[in-house]
């Protein structure tokens, strides 16, 4: 009879581990893409916003950035800024979009020049994230 209670209480308890929901992952905040992908957005509180993919040759509008991560002979990032003011942000190597990923080395854009960032290692994936106007400063960070 113990035994019986033993394992039916064992069921019920093993039962409602299995019923509770795993912790749904949550995304880094910023734009991750991967070699081969290519994004335009805008920016609000320094976060892209209205993300849409770009064909090769799309430009962006005033007050939109385009990215692009190529593979070849290591990576490259492109960013073209349309933007109003030259701006900082943050680069992070991640394997994917809920990785915290490693800060990396990137420089301020300026408006209507592409920015060009190389890595001698093929990149699994990039987040871009915490824009902010960099004034009259530029350097790279």
């Amino acid at each position: 009879m113990m035994l019986k209670r033993f394992v039916g209480g064992l069921m019920l308890v093993i039962a409602m581990i299995c019923a509770v929901p795993l912790a749904a992952k949550t995304a880094q905040p910023g734009l991750f893409l991967r070699n081969g992908q290519a994004f335009i957005f805008r920016l609000e509180a320094g976060q892209p916003v209205d993300i849409r993919p770009a064909g090769k040759d799309e430009k962006p509008r005033k007050g939109e950035l385009k990215v692009e991560l190529v593979d070849n002979f290591g990576s490259t990032l492109t960013v073209t800024s349309e933007a109003s003011e030259q701006l900082n942000y943050e680069a992070w190597i991640a394997k994917d979009e809920y990785a915290n990923g490693s800060r990396t080395k990137v420089c301020t854009l300026v408006p209507g020049q592409p920015g060009f960032e190389n890595w001698p290692d093929s990149l699994t994936g990039l987040r871009l994230t915490n824009f902010e106007p960099a004034g009259d400063s530029f350097g790279c960070s």
